[in-house]
């Protein structure tokens, strides 16, 4: 019994289910605060796209853009940044950490796809986010350490958006 417990619990714990919602937004619609933020630590970006995320219970105002042919995505909850991604080949990090994060796939997945692979808070807590299509056609976020160690399992759910038409 305290073995299914505690195999309940770690599943509780890493296997999360997200609902979202993601609409584009005119920069009108996005603080000075935010703006300046970006203009002040990017000011070369290009192509910015801003959108409103609705993730569970929290509005997210996020900034995509490209700096130097590299994605970047900016996420604020309140003016403030909470998360940055930067968009990598899966074959841009370290062949061990590689290793690690396939030898976690394989065992969790009997077959899936990996669609993008992005480092998340380079320089404070830094993540690989590794977004996958399962053969069933399931789509998760998982989120490794950089030992390649998983911390987090998310599936994602796609809500569509009520058409204004």
């Amino acid at each position: 019994m305290n073995k299914i417990t505690t195999s309940l619990t770690l599943l509780l714990l890493t296997s999360l289910t997200v609902f979202g919602q993601e609409k584009g937004i005119s920069k009108k619609s996005v603080s000075m605060t935010v703006q300046n933020f970006i203009q002040t630590n990017y000011p070369t970006a290009k192509r910015l796209k801003y959108y409103k995320e609705q993730e569970n219970d929290k509005t997210y105002i996020e900034c995509e853009f490209k700096l130097d042919k590299v994605e970047y995505s900016l996420k604020f909850l309140a003016d403030s940044l909470v998360e940055t991604e930067i968009s990598i080949e899966f074959s841009d990090i370290s062949t061990n950490q590689q290793q690690s994060i396939k030898a976690s796939l394989n065992s969790l997945f009997s077959k899936y796809k990996i669609l993008e692979s992005q480092e998340v808070n380079p320089k404070t807590n830094p993540l690989y986010e590794i977004n996958i299509k399962t053969k069933s056609g399931n789509y998760f976020e998982l989120f490794y350490d950089k030992s390649g160690q998983l911390v987090k399992k998310t599936e994602i759910f796609i809500k569509p958006i009520p058409s204004q038409f």
